[in-house]
């Protein structure tokens, strides 16, 4: 990733081209687990750089799509370089006695330990539908409660004077009157 100039410091896809994008996508992922997670057709069927490249440059949502996930990927690179540094460091530091670099070197390693296990990719798909909305997590959504529509209501108030008219016999010519005991 280049570093973003003074026209553009907030831009860190500024001197990115899309096909580095989509060459690095391809070179870190493969085509198959691209298409898998960029629902695109020219990533699944006989996919090749130059017929994407003609697709999402046409086409500004699939576009949309590849730098998201682009961008993704790359901050969790930065991350994982931010965390190797931040252990080197720690590891470098000296401990004055033997106990202090024991635990020093225990520190270091949890530390490295950490690193390496924040550079691995998850191995879950990231699928990115809609770029305006954030990757659906795998926690359990609970569905909200759903209103009562009108015939469920009238239902209700059918049951509830079928059960008053119970007590009452069908045909009082037939059964007679209702008796009150």
């Amino acid at each position: 990733m280049s570093s973003p100039t003074s026209s553009q410091p907030n831009n860190p896809l500024h001197g990115v081209t899309l096909q580095v994008m989509l060459e690095t996508l391809v070179k870190e992922l493969g085509w198959p687990r691209l298409a898998d997670e960029i629902r695109i057709r020219c990533f699944a069927n006989d996919p090749s750089v130059k017929s994407s490249l003609t697709f999402l440059r046409r086409t500004p949502w699939a576009r949309a799509k590849v730098e998201s996930l682009y961008l993704c990927r790359e901050v969790s690179k930065a991350k994982a370089r931010e965390a190797r540094k931040a252990a080197d460091k720690a590891a470098k530091v000296p401990g004055t006695a033997t106990a202090n670099s024991a635990a020093n070197t225990k520190s270091a390693a949890k530390a490295k330990s950490s690193a390496k296990a924040a550079a691995k990719p998850s191995k879950a798909p990231v699928r990115i539908d809609n770029p305006k909305k954030p990757p659906v997590t795998a926690a359990k959504v609970t569905p909200k409660p759903k209103k009562p529509s009108q015939n469920t209501l009238s239902l209700k108030k059918k049951t509830e004077d079928s059960s008053a008219e119970a007590t009452a016999p069908v045909n009082p010519s037939v059964w007679g009157k209702a008796s009150k005991d």
